[in-house]
């Protein structure tokens, strides 16, 4: 049993390695990402989740004292992962078998979201409302870290994301 679950942390670490190391190639050698793969509305979906996300992160009060110790860059570099993540995500959903009749799919969830953001598109009240959802996703992150007293986790949680594992997509 224990070989078994060695050899999947070892699977694990090993995807991880190569995603980071793609990633780090799309940056430095100008390669296409698995974002530039993607049409336009699609990455404005993308961009938008990635967005909340980390906006939800920064206005949290356990993950803003950590990202404000890291160098400067470290935001700019988790969106980007959260973007890489989400279109790997999606790519990876589109080779699945009945992709089309999937209506839980995350790109189809992703242009919902949008969709609905452009629609209700009110510029005196759109911000508010924005800032609310992120301060809500905020205040739970701090209640989970909190109730499970996993502070400690914190900056490997940021090492992960940056990875691109343990991202949320839900």
């Amino acid at each position: 049993m224990e070989n078994t679950s060695q050899e999947k942390s070892d699977l694990n670490r090993r995807k991880a390695k190569l995603m980071e190391i793609r990633l780090s190639a799309y940056e430095t050698e100008g390669r296409p990402s698995y974002f530039e793969k993607l049409d336009g509305h699609l990455q404005r979906a993308i961009e938008r989740e990635a967005k909340f996300q980390l906006e939800s992160f920064m206005k949290s009060d356990f993950y803003a004292k950590e990202l404000s110790e890291r160098e400067p860059d470290v935001v700019n570099r988790l969106y980007r992962a959260h973007c890489e993540y989400y279109s790997k995500l999606i790519l990876d959903q589109r080779q699945t078998r009945n992709r089309k009749y999937n209506p839980h799919s995350y790109e189809n969830t992703l242009l919902e979201r949008d969709s609905k953001a452009i629609y209700n598109h009110m510029p005196a009240h759109l911000d508010t409302r924005e800032e609310d959802r992120s301060s809500a996703r905020a205040r739970k992150i701090d209640a989970k870290i909190a109730e499970q007293n996993a502070q400690d986790k914190i900056r490997d949680h940021i090492d992960a994301m940056l990875n691109l594992k343990d991202i949320r997509t839900r």
